[in-house]
């Protein structure tokens, strides 16, 4: 199934309480070894102010920089489902207007693995659509 990339409609807008698609071959749990099957998780997509405020006091290696604008997260209040280890560079999707699937995120990281208040961290496909475009044979 084809997915599409992000129109110019999607570019910087918020896509808070929208949700979302992950899927991946990643580990169930934290520190688990590798899905036998391919694995998808529906998460709602948080804003970046509220994700900075979990995210921004950790100051790890990860978030130096805290959570940028190229950046937005997902995930569960609750935790229990998300993204994990082995799913990192995979996609972060939702159904546009038109009810085609739109690839907004890659998958990053997050803090451990579907904990609760941590929801994963995807990098912002709209923001490299330039790089994309111009690294990417789109005629093959």
């Amino acid at each position: 199934m084809p997915i599409c990339l992000p129109t110019p409609s999607f570019t910087g807008r918020s896509l808070a309480e929208q949700e979302a698609y992950v899927i991946g071959w990643g580990s169930t749990k934290f520190g688990g070894p590798s899905s036998k099957e391919l694995r998808e998780v529906t998460l709602p997509i948080w804003g970046n102010a509220e994700c900075k405020k979990v995210y921004d006091p950790l100051n790890s290696q990860h978030i130096d920089r805290g959570i940028t604008p190229e950046q937005l997260c997902a995930g569960r209040k609750e935790g229990g489902v998300d993204a994990c280890q082995g799913d990192s560079g995979g996609p972060l999707m939702v159904l546009d207007e038109q009810k085609r699937w739109t690839l907004v995120g890659i998958v990053s990281f997050g803090h451990s693995c579907a904990s609760p208040n941590f929801p994963g961290v995807y990098t912002r496909t709209d923001s490299y659509l330039d790089w994309i475009q111009k690294n990417v044979n789109f005629t093959a």
